[in-house]
């Protein structure tokens, strides 16, 4: 098994730790929290914004999810300044109905979110 020995010509020493599965337990639990955390506070200050919850609204209204009375009745109440992000998470939540239907025109519709947002980040790495 030889390799290329470094400029110096000195021989290369490999140093090797081994885990057992507690260790590999533990640092997969570590990995994992640290890949939760990574998620979660974003989203959490996402929601804690009333501007990204009103644009979440405004996507599920425009698929049809909330009916459009309800949702100009939570328009009015933000405008009116009655409302943090939330209550009106709250009111988006209590408005969406939620058939397997619906649920389906959500899915396509991220799906093709996601598909053009991939789309745009290869542009832009070949430009």
């Amino acid at each position: 098994m030889g390799g290329r020995l470094p400029v110096d010509g000195k021989k290369v020493i490999e140093h090797r730790i081994t885990l057992g599965t507690k260790e590999r337990q533990m640092v997969e639990s570590y990995v994992n929290s640290k890949n939760f955390n990574q998620i979660i506070t974003p989203t959490v200050a996402a929601l804690s914004d009333v501007s990204f919850v009103l644009l979440v609204g405004g996507f599920l209204a425009s698929m049809g999810l909330i009916e459009s009375g309800y949702w100009a009745s939570i328009k009015q109440a933000f405008a009116e300044g009655e409302e943090d992000a939330a209550s009106l998470l709250a009111k988006i939540g209590d408005g969406i109905n939620w058939t397997s239907e619906n649920a389906q025109k959500v899915g396509a519709a991220g799906k093709g979110l996601f598909e053009r947002l991939i789309e745009s980040i290869r542009r832009d790495l070949n430009d």
